[in-house]
């Protein structure tokens, strides 16, 4: 498809605008200065093909409803159609006639493509021209990624998906990292399961926390009633603080209300009235005086005015010469300047008569030429001007194009031929991935060493914590299992030894219990158990025996007195045996609770015993088991904690482990690097040496690296300068040889002119070879003659004007002295006039002053009969209110009426404190509350309200505590006891696992996603096989001026792919990365057009739009540029848009017939 014309008919700052496109051209040139609309119309096509964008910046000078551009295209079957779009979202497209086309009208004629594949496929500027060359410099070891790059304007494909898989590896990779997302959810996954087995709560625990709860609860309910009392007596404080001033305030009002007695009874605000009725009439006494004043003051003064009425019956004639006086002041100042500049321009007259050489003013009047004639000279000198300024210019631009061409041969002879480094840059291309890496390889030393100090302080902080942490890693330790048996066992064996002390505790605690209820039997006296009956009975029987064998005469028996006192204590003992058989009987059933009880406690005691056995041998276990959990850890020469909190602190080892493993690993890769480095050192020097860095066997990697890479960028600077010198050099001379051949035209030119106007200045009486000047400045004189007569004529009349004005004023002013001051006769007319003025001005003053008299006169007699008539009312009203108020007139009436008065403020305000008394007194009436007062001291009320509030701050603080404590016991045993935070863990745990799903899938997506883009760059390599790339080769060749023959694909053993390579006419093969970036940026562009030529094979092709795209190109390789635009204009229709007036020069130039510049001025 291709534009035959375009019409901005309302678009940006064209109106009615168009542009017919040649069809027969291979390329058109839009030329246009700054501000002449070049972007504009290069936006107008893809506005004019795809739409008006819906807040489109062209609506500057045009409102949207006005908007619209049309154009004239024609497909390759020969279709054509003309159309105009508006601004519209339906109906846009119209035909010449307003008719209206379908939306899709514009289908057939743009091949399957969209606005975006426009702009991005045949659309190209200087800036995207340059990043597409640093593009396929990036990708010089991908050939796919260049095709990419160059055939859809798609920037950054293997840089996203080096990105996409940088991204997976922080999510997942075969070793786990902290930093990994996975790894992070894997430990938050094990952290949850930890935690499950952690939050459980037993009987005795709830049985403890119930019980809290329930002293807490009774703590806090006595701590609320302290609070209310202390509540209470403050409120009374503050009640007896309210109303001790109201009630202080009601005593004084009473007693001052009884001082002053009983008042004559009178409505409520008679005694007011009657004071109000007294200070009124005082008023209007006082207001009669001040009007009596008045008016002797005002008769004086109209007394005292005398009027000159001569001067008053003058005062027009006065006014009419005061409004002269400026006239006649102005005149007399101006007549001096007058009379001089008469002078003075007769004699300018006569100077110019004796510059031209007449004899006086008459003779240059005679000589003077018309208007006509001079204009007519003057019309010929600026010919003649022009004439003289277009050689003086041919002179000046063949010494510029002379002073040229010397410039550049000089250039060229300093930098002198160059060599192409086109093989030293491929050479450095060696060390490309190892200098790529340097950087990285630096920061991942400096990140090396910041994770082995965290890894150190995160060892340290560990609980036990790790000193060397390599060490350990490699000493023996208790393995997860083990850790889990001893943590079992240890928990096995805790619920034992509790529930052993439980049992102790319960039998000790039922000992005492059975001792108390035996003390509690035996407090009715000793209890006859069957025990203490036998025993009684024994000793009965032990002493019978005795006696029965002194009965007997036994040998040993005893005898005597000894006889005497066991024969007594036999019949004790044996009262007391009878007493307790007796007593049993009698109180049998206190007997027989006494025995259960004591068998019972022998029981209990029994289990006691046993009970204690237990826990010690359970004590026994437990020291055995924490002997052999701290010799399970000595071999790692750590002081273990309990099991349970070393399962945690394993994992978190294990995670620093692993990190210790990383950088490890990570260490080995830099010494590895350090290596390599090391073994490239030497060859990279001797490259630098062949580039010209003298200084190289002193430089380290780095330094070398980067003097190279300055050197190699100057010597392709060189190598391009000369190149682009020697097209400037073939240039210069052709513009040379136009310049020498213009300036004998301009002398020819001037020459003739010359002989034309000889004659005419002879007849001017001036030389036939009078210089320009000379005649213009001669003829300047002659067109200033008239302006120079009318001023003098001016001068004449001015003078007569000024003589007129001053005469009559004169006459005037002596009229007026005669008539109404001869005392002024002596003095100039201005002065006289101004004195007598003033003296008009004080008659007329004395007038006004007079009548203004008798109107006061007038008004202080008015005044005086009004006020008279107020005292008199204002009396009459006084005596009216003292008669209602039960007041007699007399001296003392205002005294009483005060009097009454206060009695009536003092019985409001009773009222008043009565009211205010109420809401005060929470209730209370006037009795309580004067009880109340009576009963706290004032002094001490404050120190009683701080010492109440400071105890009720104390409460306030035991209520909140007590409170926060119970809701904590509460919180602790509804969690424990509910489950609530085994179930937050559990919560956990199904979060950890949901984050390891989104992990493993987002992991999926960015390598899926990396592996399509992989295999999209390898589809797109293989598509472009010999024949593109023989065409872009063949672009490559035109574009390159012939610096090189074409392209290849060489393979690449290091990255496994296909790499452009440029080839010259000697066979040499040229990296991407060793070209400049000129040769890099024609290279996108031979790419770019070979590309666009293949999809214009297989369906209809859009015009191709360039913007500047030479605009950083020297004159020699923009006309290679143009010749390969039009080299696929056969196929496409290309566009160049460009502010450069020298780039439509060289498109002529280069092109001739085959290219159309249009000019958009």
């Amino acid at each position: 498809m291709r534009i035959t014309r375009l019409d901005l008919g309302r678009y940006g700052p064209f109106s009615d605008k168009s542009l017919v496109f040649r069809p027969d051209a291979r390329l058109h040139v839009v030329y246009g200065p700054n501000e002449a609309g070049k972007s504009t119309a290069l936006a107008a096509v893809a506005d004019l093909l795809f739409g008006i964008e819906e807040r489109s910046v062209y609506n500057f000078l045009h409102p949207y409803p006005e908007l619209w551009i049309g154009a004239e295209i024609v497909d390759r079957a020969g279709r054509n159609l003309a159309f105009r779009r508006r601004k519209r979202r339906k109906g846009a497209l119209v035909d010449p006639s307003g008719r209206e086309l379908p939306d899709d009208a514009l289908l057939p004629f743009l091949g399957g493509i969209d606005r975006a594949q426009f702009l991005a496929g045949f659309g190209l500027s200087a800036k995207t021209l340059k990043s597409g060359g640093e593009e396929l410099a990036q990708q010089a070891q991908d050939s796919g990624g260049q095709f990419f790059a160059a055939d859809y304007g798609i920037h950054g494909v293997p840089a996203l998906r080096q990105t996409l898989d940088d991204e997976a590896d922080h999510i997942f990779g075969p070793r786990a990292k902290a930093s990994r997302r996975f790894t992070q959810a894997q430990e938050r996954y094990e952290a949850a399961r930890r935690a499950i087995r952690e939050h459980e709560l037993g009987a005795q625990e709830w049985k403890r926390l119930t019980e809290r709860i329930s002293e807490l609860s009774d703590a806090y309910e006595a701590a609320r009633g302290r609070r209310i009392d202390v509540e209470r007596e403050e409120k009374r404080l503050e009640r007896v603080a309210r109303v001790r001033p109201i009630l202080a305030e009601l005593d004084r009002v009473r007693t001052e209300r009884a001082a002053i007695g009983l008042q004559p009874t009178a409505s409520a605000g008679a005694a007011a009235r009657v004071l109000e009725a007294i200070r009124t009439a005082g008023e209007k006494a006082a207001a009669v005086e001040t009007a009596r004043r008045e008016l002797d003051d005002a008769l004086g003064e109209r007394a005292g005015i005398v009027v000159d009425r001569a001067l008053l019956a003058e005062g027009g004639a006065i006014a009419s010469l005061m409004q002269d006086l400026g006239r006649y002041t102005q005149a007399l100042g101006s007549r001096p300047a007058a009379v001089e500049a008469l002078d003075g321009r007769n004699a300018r007259w006569a100077g110019l008569a004796r510059q031209l050489g007449f004899a006086d003013g008459a003779g240059l009047a005679a000589a003077e030429p018309g208007a006509a004639a001079i204009a007519t000279l003057r019309a010929d000198l600026a010919e003649g001007r022009r004439l003289q300024s277009m050689l003086e210019t041919a002179t000046g631009k063949v010494a510029e194009e002379r002073r040229r061409l010397l410039d550049l041969e000089a250039r060229r002879a300093a930098i002198g031929a160059p060599e192409d480094p086109g093989v030293l840059k491929l050479r450095r291309e060696a060390f490309k991935p190892l200098i790529d890496r340097l950087q990285a390889h630096a920061d991942k030393r400096v990140k090396l060493e910041t994770a082995s100090r965290i890894l150190a302080q995160k060892a340290a902080q560990l609980d036990p914590p790790v000193a060397d942490l390599a060490d350990l890693a490699v000493r023996a330790r208790p393995s997860v299992a083990a850790q889990k048996a001893f943590a079992v066992e240890r928990s096995g064996l805790e619920a034992a030894i509790t529930t052993a002390r439980s049992a102790l505790e319960a039998e000790i605690a039922a000992i005492e219990a059975a001792d108390a209820r035996l003390v509690a039997l035996a407090a009715g006296g000793p209890v006859p158990t069957a025990e203490a009956i036998a025993a009684a009975r024994d000793e009965r029987d032990r002493l019978w025996r005795t006696l029965r064998a002194a009965l007997w005469l036994e040998p040993g028996a005893p005898s005597g007195s000894m006889l005497a006192a066991m024969t007594a204590e036999f019949e004790t003992a044996k009262a007391e045996a009878d007493r307790l058989a007796d007593t049993a009987v009698r109180d049998a059933d206190r007997v027989a609770r006494f025995t259960v009880e004591t068998r019972s406690r022998s029981e209990a005691e029994a289990r006691r015993v046993r009970a204690g056995e237990r826990l010690a041998g359970l004590d026994r276990d437990w020291r055995d088991l924490h002997a052999r959990w701290a010799a399970a850890w000595a071999p790692a020469g750590i002081a273990p904690l309990p099991p349970p909190a070393m399962e945690p602190w394993t994992a978190k080892l294990d995670g620093l482990i692993a990190s210790l493993e990383e950088q490890t690993a990570d260490r080995a890769e830099l010494a590895e690097q350090d290596r390599q480095i090391a073994a490239a050192l030497g060859p990279l020097r001797d490259l630098a040496r062949a580039a010209g860095v003298a200084e190289a066997d002193g430089l380290d990697f780095v330094l070398c690296a980067r003097r190279l890479d300055a050197q190699l960028a100057v010597l392709a600077a060189a190598y391009d300068e000369s190149r682009a010198l020697a097209g400037g050099i073939a240039a210069a001379r052709q513009a040379l040889d136009e310049r020498l051949a213009e300036k004998p035209e301009a002398e020819a030119a001037l020459d003739r002119w010359r002989q034309a106007i000889a004659p005419r200045l002879v007849a001017l009486g001036l030389a036939g070879d009078t210089g320009i000047d000379a005649v213009e400045a001669v003829l300047t004189i002659f067109a200033s003659l008239p302006d120079l007569r009318d001023k003098i004529g001016e001068s004449e009349r001015q003078l007569a004007r000024l003589d007129g004005v001053l005469t009559t004023f004169r006459v005037e002013a002596e009229r007026l002295v005669a008539a109404l001051a001869p005392d002024l006769a002596g003095l100039p007319p201005d002065r006289a006039a101004t004195e007598i003025e003033r003296r008009l001005a004080e008659a007329r003053k004395a007038e006004a002053g007079r009548k203004v008299a008798e109107a006061r006169v007038v008004r202080a007699e008015e005044s005086l009969k009004r006020v008279e008539q107020d005292w008199a009312v204002a009396e009459r009203h006084l005596a009216e209110q003292a008669a209602a108020a039960g007041l007699d007139r007399g001296e003392d009436l205002p005294a009483r009426a005060a009097v009454l008065a206060r009695a009536e403020e003092l019985d409001r305000r009773l009222t008043d404190l009565l009211d205010q008394l109420g809401p005060l007194a929470d209730g209370c009436d006037e009795a309580t509350l004067r009880v109340e007062m009576a009963a706290i001291d004032p002094d001490f009320a404050a120190a009683q309200r701080q010492d109440f509030a400071a105890a009720r701050s104390r409460i306030d603080e035991d209520v909140n505590r007590l409170y926060a404590e119970r809701q904590e016991a509460i919180r602790l045993r509804d969690e424990r006891g509910s489950g609530n935070a085994a179930d937050l863990d559990w919560q956990a745990k199904r979060a950890a696992e949901a984050e390891l799903a989104v992990a493993a899938r987002d992991w999926a997506v960015l390598r899926t996603a990396s592996l399509m883009i992989d295999a999209a760059i390898e589809r797109h390599r293989e598509s472009r096989r010999d024949p593109q790339v023989q065409r872009a080769g063949d672009l490559f060749r035109i574009v390159t001026g012939g610096a090189f023959q074409g392209l290849a694909q060489d393979w690449d053993d290091e990255k496994e792919c296909l790499r452009i390579v440029g080839v010259r006419a000697s066979g040499d093969r040229i990296d991407v990365k060793a070209m400049s970036e000129g040769t890099a940026d024609q290279l996108y562009l031979a790419l770019r057009l070979a590309h666009l030529e293949e999809h214009a094979a297989r369906a209809e092709p859009a015009p191709f739009l360039g913007d500047d795209l030479f605009a950083s190109f020297d004159d020699a390789r923009t006309g290679f540029g143009l010749q390969v635009l039009a080299a696929i204009g056969g196929e496409v229709q290309p566009i160049l848009f460009t502010h450069h007036r020298h780039v439509a020069a060289i498109a002529r130039a280069e092109l001739g017939d085959r290219a159309d510049v249009i000019d958009l001025t």
